[in-house]
């Protein structure tokens, strides 16, 4: 009882040193009055849009967020930038408790802590919490996802009230990116194959019908809305930008320059050849990895938390998990060579959070081995040599 006090204690104390860091980033961003520029205003004009329609629809943006942020501004008395600034950085104090919960469940409690603490410290992190836009959500989404699913895999029965959160989940983080769908294939599948080594029946098709079909539903709903209000798709808007940066830098025949209208889909697959495909992926792979190490701390905890995928595979049998880290994040992984040094962390916070729980299953993993390896080594030679070569080893530091 003692130790489980203990845990919250040191969970509040790193909530409140989270909220002062962020707090005192909204101080030094905005000053006296809180003003939205570049991506996060269109997300505030597509809310207000939400509440009030005007006749010129604002740019084309997942609408899950700022669905979100339109009820509060209808039940909160202040300014529609202050409040998405605020929702921004609610979620991302939520994160962090999610991934000790998360953490939690894979490591120990003192591992599961020091996460937590980095998620509240990491300067990536911290950054984006008061940016106001929608990294913070979509991390809440798939955090509580993997949740709902590390249950499964400790071998709770899937019942139809987990399918309807589960699928619940998948519909709001679609609502939020479009590309979700990838992060919830190895979830769905994982289910189906565990569930068909059992023996598939209709029982348990009809439990996790909502699993897939209210996901489908975001995609068919959101598309049709966004189709009834003429806002211009992602997949449009993602298409023409990605165009234009390869043809402003000479990689496009100038006969394209009057392309207004092209979907990201035709830009990828019509004007590229499987060795331009090749060469574009493996830079913006490239250049993903090395600014995820970059914002973990460094390059070797990268490789760290790539060797604690590897261990939670090992341990758990289960490739789903592993995967869901790189494929939420998985445009940055194609085409993130095109963008602009000062977005990279934007487009990355969002799977953060579950990489630094990878990194505490590798670092957990490290300490085991060491710890082995050093009482192995204290059997096979005597103590006061062990301890001679270690004041040795600090007195020549």
């Amino acid at each position: 009882m003692l130790h489980i006090l203990t845990n919250k204690f040191v969970v509040v104390l790193i909530l409140l040193l989270a909220f002062w860091l962020r707090f005192a980033g909204i101080d030094q961003k905005y000053g006296n009055e809180i003003r939205l520029v570049g991506a996060a205003a269109e997300y505030q004009d597509l809310a207000a849009y939400l509440v009030t329609p005007t006749v010129v629809p604002p740019p084309g943006n997942m609408p899950g967020f700022p669905l979100l942020l339109s009820v509060l501004h209808r039940l909160l008395p202040f300014e529609h930038a202050e409040i998405q600034v605020w929702t921004s950085l609610v979620f991302s104090m939520a994160n962090i408790v999610l991934t000790y919960l998360v953490a939690r469940r894979l490591v120990t409690s003192t591992m599961a802590l020091v996460t937590a603490g980095f998620v509240a410290v990491n300067p990536a992190l911290v950054d984006n919490a008061t940016n106001g836009m929608p990294e913070e959500f979509y991390a809440l989404g798939l955090l509580l996802l993997v949740l709902v699913y590390l249950r499964f895999q400790e071998g709770r029965d899937l019942g139809i009230r987990r399918c309807l959160i589960m699928g619940s989940l998948g519909a709001m983080l679609y609502s939020i990116r479009s590309d979700a769908v990838a992060a919830l294939l190895p979830i769905v599948s994982a289910v189906l194959i565990t569930q068909y080594r059992k023996g598939l029946t209709v029982q348990f098709l009809l439990r996790i019908a909502p699993l897939i079909a209210l996901p489908v539903s975001a995609f068919v709903l959101i598309n049709r809305f966004m189709n009834a209000n003429e806002i211009v798709t992602a997949s449009w808007r993602a298409g023409r930008g990605f165009f234009y940066q390869e043809f402003l830098r000479g990689r496009m025949p100038w006969e394209y320059m009057f392309y207004s209208q092209i979907s990201i889909g035709k830009w990828w697959f019509d004007l590229h050849d499987i060795a331009r495909m090749t060469e574009i992926v493996l830079l913006s792979s490239s250049r993903t990895l090395l600014s995820i190490g970059e914002y973990l701390g460094g390059q070797v905890l990268l490789v760290v938390a790539i060797w604690g995928m590897y261990r939670y595979y090992k341990e758990h049998r289960d490739v789903s998990l592993p995967l869901i880290a790189p494929l939420c994040l998985l445009p940055q992984f194609l085409w993130v060579y095109f963008q602009p040094e000062e977005d990279l962390s934007r487009y990355l916070t969002r799977g953060l959070p579950i990489i630094l729980v990878f990194l505490a299953v590798g670092v957990e993993g490290l300490c085991q081995k060491a710890s082995s390896f050093l009482n192995g080594a204290q059997r096979r030679v005597p103590r006061p040599a062990v301890l001679g070569s270690v004041v040795v080893a600090a007195l020549s530091v």
